[in-house]
């Protein structure tokens, strides 16, 4: 039986990954490449110590044109 931290990252990554339902906050919802903004909040993958101290994968980072996106 996995243990629950596991089984809580695979239901984010599933999520993450599904582009089903996504609440975008008005700086990115404004953005006319929001698409590609949601498409690499799907493929994100690069999860480590820093930004994912609990191993659950429920947050991550990446620069879009010169911005951090959260």
């Amino acid at each position: 039986m996995q243990d629950k931290t596991e089984k809580v990252a695979q239901l984010n990554d599933k999520f993450r990954k599904s582009g089903n339902r996504f609440n975008l906050t008005y700086a990115i919802a404004s953005q006319e490449d929001k698409h590609n903004i949601v498409k690499k909040v799907m493929d994100f993958d690069a999860f480590n110590e820093d930004n994912d101290p609990h191993k659950e994968r429920d947050f991550g980072s990446f620069d879009h044109y010169e911005k951090r996106v959260f």
